[in-house]
């Protein structure tokens, strides 16, 4: 049973030029950076370790049976599976909309790329974990805790951004557009130990 209630918007005093920008991944789930310096990561291994549990006890309990077939069984660990999936959203969500409001951050930029799960070649078991995890769901829950609390989100395209440097100006083509002969400089410059330094506040995070 689910209950649906409406809530109403708690706009904070929040600065625009104050930003976070979060990478998503699979053992990293969010990587989040700050124009302030700040940054920490959101683990992703137990959402990946119970995707995984739950993907094999699947394949057992269908051993030898035949196609369509579902169970009382099935129907508990999935259940369950979905409880884990929401209860880490929720809180994973929750801990990134934390951290803005402390810090003021009145604006947060999502790397995304539409279809990336759909079209993605990373081989059976990395393909596997990486369409499990629900990603999606998650930067929606961002995107809602964003509206509530007066917090620019922002879906920004990241089709290209491993291979360009915008340190160079690279251009960035959204997927699917680029342009015949686009070519990225590869020119890379590491940036200063300090500009990636851990938050020394006592957020606990991963």
């Amino acid at each position: 049973m689910k209950w649906v209630y409406a809530k109403p918007a708690r706009p904070q005093s929040l600065d625009p030029r104050k930003a976070l920008a979060i990478d998503h991944g699979v053992n990293n789930w969010l990587t989040c950076v700050s124009n302030l310096g700040h940054s920490f990561i959101i683990d992703g291994r137990k959402v990946k370790s119970f995707n995984q549990w739950y993907n094999k006890e699947v394949a057992r309990l269908k051993t030898d049976k035949p196609q369509g077939f579902w169970s009382q069984k099935l129907e508990r660990i999935t259940e369950k599976r979905s409880r884990r999936m929401r209860d880490a959203i929720h809180k994973a969500a929750r801990k990134v909309i934390d951290f803005c409001l402390h810090h003021s951050i009145g604006r947060i930029i999502f790397g995304w790329n539409k279809e990336q799960k759909q079209e993605c070649g990373l081989g059976k078991v990395n393909n596997q974990n990486f369409v499990l995890i629900p990603t999606g769901w998650l930067k929606e829950r961002i995107a809602e805790l964003c509206q509530h609390y007066g917090i620019e989100f922002i879906e920004a395209e990241e089709a290209y951004s491993s291979q360009a440097s915008f340190l160079d100006g690279d251009e960035l083509p959204n997927y699917g557009e680029k342009p015949d002969g686009w070519r990225p400089s590869r020119l890379r410059r590491m940036l200063p130990p300090t500009y990636l330094r851990k938050s020394a506040e006592p957020w606990g995070f991963a």
